[in-house]
């Protein structure tokens, strides 16, 4: 019998919890800030070129008014689309990136109809208005689109923008070296170069868009961008040799025509540049990965845009200078008529000083953070934890900031492409072909320089500086050698090495072997003293 002093005692009393659940009184779902820096921006743009534009139109109907005219009217239409494209590139909201993504098409749709449409209603190329009104369409319709494709979620949509970039980058890039090598005099001056160097960078595009060469049709992309570059260089070399050869060996007594300048060596070059592309998404090899990773670095940074922005500028003013002065005042009627100018008209264009300066600047931005920055943040030990070399990380940045020192001065031999178009008659191209080699083998000098001045330290503004005191170096000697203390034998040495000389002498068509052979003789000596720096550390 049990006890009642044992027996538990039950309470019926309901008991507290000891946890629960507390009512939700947040949104689950999070939004993200709204980028008013961009918004603002963008705001501000669509205002520029609003202004801008009404000032270009009411000039081009004869109404243009004194304070707004046609070149600052431009500047600010450009600047405004500077700032439409910062605000594309970084507000994701759906209605606005698909307000430009419309734009974008619309931009595209217009390039299309103004360079085709008015060719085929009168029958002739010289109808078409690709110059000057098609290519900033273009232009401006593919980072318009690119933008959009950044910040797209639906896989469907990018997919298309991708798919229209890509097949106009193939329309382009077919008419360009098609129609060039059958109108050689004709088309491929101005219209099938643009055509050849959009369709590039339309096909490049498609490619980064599509992970850069990461999937399969990124990847046959870029097989077929370097295929279609390899077939154009060789058909030109091709059609440069063989009949030079059958009128060599009198095979061909008549109807011999000189192919190969311009035509012949634009083409090649044109398909050089394909293949290069083509190698660089398509290739594993060390060398190539690492080239394409650093160019991916230098154009990640904005440190990049601004220097093509600064160029470009500067380039669009001293061509605006030179356009000028091709013209006089007639006293007689008060208009400008052509100026009478002897060749090298380009002379005039391209030695100026302020480019020369602004050179001295641009070297020390490009390398100051190619070695530094790697060893400041200690990536660079990472690198060489992995099977690679020290002359292939060397070679691999001396080569990805070479091809951003050309590209800076792409824009410049725009404008004379523009100068062809709207000048209506040729101008000696050759000068050029010289300059243009003489700034590649005086680039090569110059990163090569830089880059040894980059793996001497870890600090940027450091290894900027040692570039900088070396370019004022160089371009000191051009006024130390004409000193009248200065004995013939070292004057003709600074000669040599003087860059500014070897401008005005490749203007001049007077561009010397020996001069090329310095500064790639410079460029194997600053390489080989870099790799023997990277190795040094290597082994501490």
């Amino acid at each position: 019998m049990s006890s009642k002093a044992i027996t538990e005692k039950k309470d019926d009393a309901p008991q507290p919890l000891r946890w629960q659940t507390q009512v939700e009184v947040a949104p689950s779902a999070l939004e993200d800030s709204a980028p008013l820096v961009s918004r603002w921006v963008g705001a501000v743009g669509l205002a520029l070129v609003v202004m801008g534009g009404i000032a270009l139109l009411t000039h081009l109907v004869g109404q243009g008014n004194r304070l707004i005219g046609p070149n600052l009217g431009g500047f600010l239409f450009l600047l405004g689309v500077g700032g439409l494209m910062y605000h594309a590139a970084n507000d994701a909201d759906q209605q606005i990136r698909r307000v430009y993504m419309g734009l974008g098409f619309l931009l595209l749709a217009l390039g299309a109809g103004l360079s085709v449409l008015p060719m085929l209603v009168k029958g002739t190329p010289a109808a078409s208005r690709f110059l000057p009104v098609g290519l900033p369409c273009f232009v401006g319709g593919l980072l318009f689109t690119m933008a959009f494709v950044r910040n797209e979620t639906d896989a469907k949509l990018r997919d298309i923008a991708v798919y229209v970039i890509g097949g106009l980058g193939i329309v382009m890039a077919l008419l360009g070296f098609v129609l060039g090598n059958i109108y050689p005099k004709t088309f491929l001056l101005p219209y099938g170069c643009l055509l050849i160097l959009l369709g590039l960078f339309f096909l490049w595009a498609a490619v980064a868009l599509r992970g850069g060469g990461g999937d399969d049709l990124g990847y046959l992309v870029g097989l077929g961008t370097g295929g279609l570059g390899l077939v154009a260089f060789l058909v030109a070399l091709g059609r440069s040799l063989v009949p030079w050869l059958l009128f060599k060996f009198k095979l061909m007594e008549s109807g011999y025509d000189e192919f190969l300048l311009p035509a012949g060596l634009l083409l090649m070059v044109g398909g050089l540049l394909y293949v290069a592309v083509g190698a660089g998404v398509c290739s594993d090899r060390q060398f190539v990965v690492l080239t394409r990773r650093e160019l991916g670095a230098i154009f990640f940074s904005p440190l990049a845009y601004l220097v093509l922005v600064g160029y470009t500028l500067l380039g669009w003013y001293i061509y605006a200078t030179f356009i000028t002065a091709l013209w006089q005042m007639d006293p007689t009627t008060g208009l400008g008529i052509p100026r009478s100018v002897m060749e090298p008209i380009v002379a005039r264009y391209l030695l100026n000083w302020l480019p020369i300066m602004c050179v001295i600047m641009l070297v020390p931005v490009i390398t100051m953070r190619l070695f530094s920055e790697e060893h400041r943040t200690g990536t660079l030990e990472m690198t060489f934890t992995t099977p690679v070399e020290e002359w292939v990380v060397v070679l691999s940045k001396f080569c990805a900031a070479l091809a951003f020192f050309l590209i800076v001065w792409l824009p410049w031999g725009l404008y004379l492409i523009d100068l062809r178009a709207e000048g209506g008659s040729e101008f000696d191209y050759r000068p050029l072909l010289g300059f243009g080699v003489a700034l590649l083998f005086n680039g090569a000098g110059f990163v090569s320089m830089g880059l040894f001045f980059s793996s001497l330290t870890r600090n940027q503004l450091i290894a900027a500086v040692f570039t900088f005191v070396g370019m004022f170096f160089l371009l000191a000697v051009f006024w130390v050698k004409d000193l009248y203390f200065v004995p013939d034998a070292l004057q003709t040495a600074l000669e040599h090495l003087s860059f500014v000389d070897m401008w005005f002498n490749a203007i001049q068509g007077k561009l010397a072997t020996r001069d090329i052979i310095v500064y790639a003789s410079a460029a194997v000596f600053w390489l080989f003293l870099t790799v023997k720096v990277l190795e040094s550390r290597k082994w501490r």
